[in-house]
């Protein structure tokens, strides 16, 4: 787990995780399970307290942050799925890769991940593309801190 000791405007900090297979900390083995392979997060959020977090998934980071955040409820405010794969943990995780090839499209595949896997809310970054934080990073960076400070604070 990469930490950034900053805060930001609401006094939280920034903690970048990386998955095993990104070079950090244990490289990744081809027969790993989920588990294993969301374990430096696991154990990260296991180690939070009364912390929550909101974890940020992108692509196909979306099928390893569902798993955390099935397994630690308490301690995740929310998930972000950024352009990302929406899986539910009933199903392994390859049941969203066969099922995107079985969909007529991506609109109809966006459509079926929603009803299988419901969200609260979602929120657009316009005209961004798969790669919102390079295509445009302020807009996402102000979404970011809306979902911040809609699911993290109570309002008085």
């Amino acid at each position: 787990m990469l930490e950034v000791k900053k805060e930001n405007r609401s006094g939280l900090c920034l903690s970048m995780g990386s998955a095993t297979a990104l070079g950090f900390g244990t490289r990744y083995k081809h027969d790993q399970t989920l588990k294993d392979y969301c374990k430096p997060l696991l154990e990260f959020l296991s180690s939070l307290g009364s912390d929550k977090v909101i974890l940020v998934a992108h692509s196909m980071g979306g099928v390893s942050a569902a798993l955390p955040a099935d397994i630690f409820p308490h301690k995740v405010a929310v998930v972000v799925f950024l352009t990302a794969f929406m899986p539910n943990t009933i199903n392994p995780p390859a049941y969203v890769l066969q099922k995107k090839h079985s969909t007529r499209g991506p609109e109809d595949y966006k459509r079926w991940m929603n009803r299988n896997f419901p969200v609260k809310e979602v929120m657009e970054v316009k005209d961004a593309d798969h790669m919102a934080m390079f295509s445009q990073p302020q807009e996402l960076c102000s979404l970011l801190l809306e979902v911040e400070d809609k699911y993290t604070y109570t309002k008085l």
